[in-house]
């Protein structure tokens, strides 16, 4: 099936400083998709944030052709504002990008080209010719490479082709989540997300990405709650896979 209607979803928790960062990367990302013949409509998801956040979405909207803000009355976590885009989105392939903008745009048509012949199309800037600036905190370079790792440990022959899985910047045949669901609020999302995607049999494919640094605001992810929250989802795919082993030779 042809992809022509696009949603983009972009959660978002206290990010006023992105203000002007993200207004001009909205801009030039609806020009980007109707310039290639695509019907974008903008989802932005404001997760209970305590600053202007809210405000400068219903700006923001203003400006785009089609966007709507949708609430949470209270934080969620970055999964949660996942989940309600994806509940609202009516296309036939869902975007998926940060408000610190950490990713180039651009790479927004070659994510949806890919889904030609994939169900999901996710960015990658570990592996082959992927980039990863160096003033990307080290924290968050390390957790994103040994969960990868670790992913693909737990994984076996099912990760084959898959370099990094917690990167959330994707595109999403719309379908992939008629029969997929994922429980993660918060910044395991993308990996679970992932991970389900691949047990059932979803067709991947990895772009090569540049991560960079947020050109303003803080970024809200606790790295030891982080990866707490991974080694629970490794168990319990470890589990799930043991189990259907077992299964499978009763």
């Amino acid at each position: 099936m042809k992809i022509e209607r696009v949603s983009i979803v972009v959660p978002a928790f206290n990010e006023a400083a992105m203000r002007s960062h993200l207004a001009s990367t909205m801009g030039r990302m609806q020009s980007l998709l109707a310039g290639d013949g695509y019907l974008p409509t903008f989802l932005f998801v404001d997760d209970g944030s305590q600053d202007e956040t809210a405000a400068m979405l219903t700006e923001l909207a203003r400006g785009l052709v089609s966007a709507e803000v949708l609430k949470h009355p209270r934080n969620r976590g970055v999964g949660a504002a996942m989940r309600t885009g994806f509940d609202h989105a009516h296309a036939d392939a869902i975007v998926c990008y940060d408000a610190d903008c950490v990713y180039p745009i651009e790479d927004v048509l070659t994510l949806l080209e890919a889904l030609a012949d994939a169900d999901l199309a996710t960015a990658t800037p570990f592996g082959a010719e992927g980039q990863v600036s160096l003033e990307v905190p080290l924290g968050r370079r390390v957790l994103s490479r040994l969960a990868s790792s670790l992913y693909r440990m737990a994984l076996g022959p099912t990760a084959e082709g898959i370099t990094t899985y917690t990167c959330a910047f994707r595109a999403y045949r719309a379908s992939l989540f008629h029969n997929l669901t994922f429980r993660s609020d918060g910044f395991l999302a993308a990996a679970e997300i992932l991970v389900r995607a691949r047990l059932s049999g979803a067709r991947v494919v990895e772009i090569p990405s540049r991560l960079g640094e947020r050109p303003a605001g803080v970024s809200k992810m606790k790295i030891g709650r982080t990866a707490c929250a991974h080694l629970g989802l490794l168990a319990r795919v470890a589990g799930e896979r043991l189990l259907g082993r077992h299964r499978g030779s009763s």
